[in-house]
């Protein structure tokens, strides 16, 4: 027994390390399922089994501790008692054995348990001995005989004492089956060989057969029940039958009612099985749109598009297999999101809306934007101001997916605007503007400010109003192209130097007599000095000139107007130059005196100085003849006014005989008035204080008639006649006067 122990520490050592086994061979109640009948009163000899490892896994082998090659039998208690069993081995080996019972029936292998144990050998003799007490009718006992040697030998046993005894009766074999089976499958009956036996099978349906393993192709659900088998053996039939149930199963897969679902959302299917043994397995197609495709109700991955999908239920005992379909339907779109700025271009420091669109899934979404300098954002359209061309990214989740998006903000530089430089101008002038823009597309809007200061305030290169004063002006560029506008304030300074443009005229002199000359002087000042231009004009009419100082000799009282023109400017101005009175020298130009009379020459114009002919210096001068006889004396006066104003004066004196009758002419000829003397286009005649109708003649200076005229008779009142002069050519002229009373005679210059 020692030696058998270690012997069998070898051989779970060996058995351990060696993976050589020969071919497994053994009969057919080699395991407890195929255990045939053992009837007292026989005696068994068989050939042990070798190469065999173990018996089946499952019972409670109790002192074995190894089962290699075993042979199974089963025993029917027919009368009840002790009964004693004799093993050994020829030649001999090492055998061993186990005995379990009581059982009620063959078919006890899942209940080989501890306490079930009856006797066990495991020692190294080739004989053995089992001992079962007390066995009762119609009990059975299940016996295991091991060949623990592996060498061949038989096997003999039989029953050696004790009172009771087996049933010796013809039993008829363990039958089986390979129920379940599906519907269509083929039922296969298999009964173990009897040595000489004969087989009857009957079952539903009407089924009987004689064959020892009958098959029944195509099952159906009529082919499912209980199945008998007798034998025969030499004619003699068996006590008992044996029995095997055949299951027919007809599987029915559900799959779950067509569904319909939001784009890109989950779901979770719903399979089932019947018409089996109640345990399937289940698989899912296409499997790679489940989470787990081999679970009863798998969940879906993200749908995106309608999917027909089959469930295979797999009856884990039968191994039927049956199938269905269901319709997962998409409902509206795939899960985007469509991300825009507005505007999408903005100028620097402005700022633009965001705006997500989300779009098809579930149709409920939650955003996340995200953008330059840890820009983040759980708002659909929030608002950003980048400085520099920026991306912004978003992310929209319906509650299954998420996708992405981006938009890029373009940020747009802003022209920088350049006034021009400083520069300083006469007072009065104006100038241009130098404007610029840089940084932009080049075609900008320029708006200059103060704008009542310019000609057009928004063109490039503006003209400036005349300035009186200095000025700063600021310029604001827009670019056309991208409507961003200059944050800079690009202002020039326009210096106003010196005073406004002036002009004070004055003449020198400014009373001047007549004939004398007056020099004008414009004096202008300011403005845009040393490039005056005059221009004189006057009133009365007929004076013009350029000049600076020009000189003038006006016969009336003339005021004189001047334009000075700076180039920018225009002023203007006037002064007048006055005429003294001139003295006005009445003298007639012939006096009819009496030759014994002396006359009285009046130069009048007193307190002006008096230069005749005859070297008086007087007012008047006396003059008179010899008396004797005729005579002509001629007296020439310059009459000097009080402001060197000269006229001059001539009379001539006819001394006669007949000059001294009739009205004294002298006196009367202060009644005849000529004025102005010396006139230009015309003579004014007034007369006074003269009786009767004076008739007049207007003669050359050689005595030739020009033309007739009438003076009124004006008793004690004034009367004028006016002479139109002005086609007569310059020179001097005579008056006569003539009525029934006098005859006068007056000389008339014409200029």
């Amino acid at each position: 027994m020692v030696m058998k122990k270690i012997w069998v520490l070898f051989l779970l050592f060996f058995s351990l390390c060696n993976c050589g086994f020969s071919q497994i061979g053994g009969g057919a109640n080699d395991s407890c399922e195929t255990a045939l009948p053992f009837c007292t009163g026989t005696l068994y000899d068989f050939p042990a089994g070798i190469n065999i490892p173990h018996a089946q896994i499952g019972p409670y082998y109790d002192c074995l501790t190894t089962t290699p090659n075993p042979a199974w039998y089963y025993m029917k208690i027919a009368n009840p008692g002790y009964i004693k069993i004799k093993m050994h081995s020829s030649p001999s080996k090492d055998i061993d054995f186990c005995c379990w019972g009581p059982f009620s029936s063959q078919y006890s292998c899942g209940n080989l348990i501890s306490s079930k144990i009856v006797d066990c050998s495991y020692s190294a003799s080739s004989v053995e001995y089992c001992n079962i007490n007390n066995a009762q009718t119609g009990n059975y006992y299940i016996l295991i005989i091991t060949n623990y040697s592996d060498d061949p030998c038989n096997i003999i046993f039989e029953q050696t004492g004790g009172d009771g005894t087996t049933d010796c009766s013809i039993l008829p074999p363990p039958c089986s089956s390979n129920s379940p089976v599906c519907t269509n499958q083929t039922i296969q009956l298999s009964a173990q060989a009897v040595s000489g036996a004969s087989y009857f099978w009957w079952g539903p349906a009407g089924f009987a057969s004689t064959l020892q393993n009958p098959s029944i192709t195509d099952a159906t659900a009529a082919n499912a029940g209980t199945y008998s088998l007798r034998i025969e053996v030499n004619g003699q039939p068996s006590t008992d039958t044996s029995t095997t149930d055949v299951s027919v199963y007809s599987l029915q897969a559900s799959a779950g009612n067509d569904t319909t679902i939001m784009n890109g959302v989950t779901t979770t299917l719903h399979g089932g099985c019947s018409g089996g043994g109640g345990v399937y397995t289940y698989h899912w197609e296409p499997a790679a749109k489940f989470v787990d495709p081999d679970v009863v109700n798998p969940q879906t991955v993200n749908l995106f598009s309608t999917t027909i999908f089959t469930v295979k239920a797999l009856d884990t005992t039968a191994k039927c297999q049956a199938s269905d379909n269901v319709t997962v339907n998409i409902a509206g779109g795939a899960l985007a999101v469509n991300a825009i700025a507005t505007p999408g271009s903005i100028c620097y420091g402005a700022s633009t809306q965001l705006e997500a669109i989300g779009s098809g899934g579930t149709g409920t979404y939650t955003y996340l934007w995200t953008g330059p300098n840890g820009f983040t954002s759980n708002l659909p359209n929030p608002t950003v101001a980048p400085n520099v061309t920026s991306t912004y990214q978003i992310s929209a989740y319906d509650g299954y997916n998420t996708v992405t998006g981006s938009v890029v903000v373009e940020v747009i530089p802003l022209p920088i605007a350049n006034a021009g430089s400083n520069k300083s101008i006469p007072n009065g002038c104006y100038t241009f503007l130098s404007g610029s823009a840089v940084n932009g597309s080049g075609n900008y809007f320029y708006s200059w400010s103060p704008a009542d200061k310019l000609i057009n305030a928004n063109i490039k290169n503006p003209q400036t109003l005349n300035l009186t004063s200095t000025t700063i002006y600021s310029l604001i560029v827009t670019d056309l192209q991208t409507n961003c506008v200059s944050n800079n304030a690009a202002t020039v300074q326009i210096e106003v130097t010196g005073g406004p443009l002036t002009v004070n005229p004055v003449p020198t002199p400014d009373w001047i007599c007549l004939g004398e000359t007056s020099q004008l002087h414009a004096s202008a000042g300011g403005g845009n000095e040393g490039n005056y231009q005059y221009s004189w004009s006057s009133v009365p009419e007929g004076f013009t000139s350029s000049d600076p100082n020009p000189v003038v000799s006006p016969l009336v009282k003339t005021r004189y107007i001047v334009s000075v023109f700076d180039g920018f400017n225009t002023i203007v101005g006037d002064t007048s130059v006055s005429i003294y009175p001139q003295p006005i020298v009445n003298l007639p130009p012939e006096m009819d005196v009496c030759i014994y009379d002396s006359a009285i020459i009046d130069a009048q114009n007193p307190g002006s100085s008096f230069r005749w002919s005859n070297g008086a210096t007087t007012q008047t001068v006396l003059v008179s003849t010899t008396g004797i006889g005729y005579d002509v004396q001629t007296y020439d006066v310059e009459v000097t006014s009080p402001h060197g104003c000269k006229s001059q004066g001539s009379v001539t004196i006819v001394f006669s005989v007949d000059a001294c009758v009739g009205i004294d002419e002298n006196n009367l000829s202060s009644h005849i008035i000529l004025f102005p003397n010396p006139a230009k286009n015309a003579v004014t005649i007034t007369s006074e204080g003269l009786s009767g109708k004076t008739a007049g003649i207007l003669l050359t200076p050689h005595g030739s008639e020009i033309r007739t005229f009438i003076l009124p008779d004006t008793g004690t009142e004034k009367s004028s006649v006016t002479l139109d002069m002005s086609t007569l050519p310059q020179g001097v002229y005579f008056l006569r006067f003539n009525n029934d009373h006098f005859s006068i005679t007056k000389k008339l210059v014409i200029q």
